[in-house]
């Protein structure tokens, strides 16, 4: 045992480095400063905290091999667990990782909680293995264990090249918005709308099963990536089809399908015409004939 005041370390091979009132109870254990913290888990480890000024309340490492950095009354209770810091955060599952912030709750297994006053327990049961973010704005829970939830009311922005390159979700909205902005784009270059929609639809339509899916489940429509890339994006990728090339194909397609309406009306309505002005001289004959 170090220095400080009223530390106890009854674990055999256990240590307290220093600060006040801390308890290393665990064989092995490690409680390197802070106030009011313990490690009562073999090999358990905190490291500071347990004050910030106007508080005393402890960090409690009780897990086998279990880490607490710091912060302020958080817990981790479970084999491996590990809290990084922040305040009353408690990681109560095995592998469960708490980097920090306030309130959070991870109880499954091998699940990571992060934010403010998220959590990994939903309806009563622990979501092993489930990323979940919380932004403060309320609680923010897991939908099912393997699951990815994150609680962003400002919205959410992801970038994947040189900016703006990406996609985001406004605040509010329920779907992914693409950048689409004329000054961001470049080589422009007129469209055959006839000629995409005679394309798209000469392509193959089937229904089908990816391969995971069960037989009964429901079948899916849509075309081949193959197909649809060989006939409107040869070169590129063929394994997947974006939204984007989607969108953009159909809306080709549609103006190509107003234009052949537009010059099958102008073709009728000119026959048309010309049947009036032959039924116009034919009856303009007849009258004649008849010497009206």
């Amino acid at each position: 045992m170090g220095g400080g005041a009223e530390n106890e370390t009854p674990g055999n091979y256990a240590t307290v480095s220093g600060g006040a009132g801390n308890w290393a109870s665990g064989n092995y254990a490690t409680v390197s400063g802070g106030a009011g913290n313990t490690a009562s888990g073999p090999g358990a480890f905190v490291g500071g905290g347990g004050y910030d000024g106007y508080t005393h309340s402890g960090n409690t490492a009780s897990g086998a091999a279990a880490t607490i950095s710091g912060g302020l009354s958080n817990q981790a209770t479970n084999n491996f667990a590990t809290v990084g810091g922040g305040s009353s955060n408690t990681a109560g599952g095995a592998d469960a990782t708490i980097p920090g912030g306030s309130g959070n709750v991870a109880r499954g297994q091998g699940s990571f909680v992060a934010g403010v006053n998220a959590t990994d327990v939903f309806n009563g049961t622990n979501c092993n293995n489930s990323f979940v973010w919380g932004d403060s704005s309320r609680q923010s829970v897991s939908q099912g264990a393997n699951t990815f939830n994150v609680l962003a009311t400002g919205g959410f922005w992801i970038f994947s090249g040189p900016y703006p390159a990406g996609v985001k979700l406004p605040a509010n909205s329920s779907a992914w918005v693409s950048i689409c902005d004329r000054n961001v784009k470049k080589d422009f270059a007129p469209v055959d709308g006839r000629a995409v929609l005679e394309k798209l639809a000469a392509m193959p339509i089937q229904q089908w099963h990816y391969q995971w899916e069960k037989d009964t489940d429901t079948l899916n429509i849509g075309p081949m990536a193959q197909d649809f890339k060989a006939a409107f994006y040869p070169g590129r990728d063929d394994k997947g089809i974006s939204t984007l090339e989607f969108d953009g194909v159909e809306l080709a397609a549609i103006q190509g399908l107003n234009q052949k309406l537009e010059n099958e009306t102008k073709a009728k309505d000119a026959e048309i015409q010309d049947l009036k002005q032959s039924v116009a001289e034919l009856k303009a004959m007849v009258e004649k004939l008849a010497g009206k």
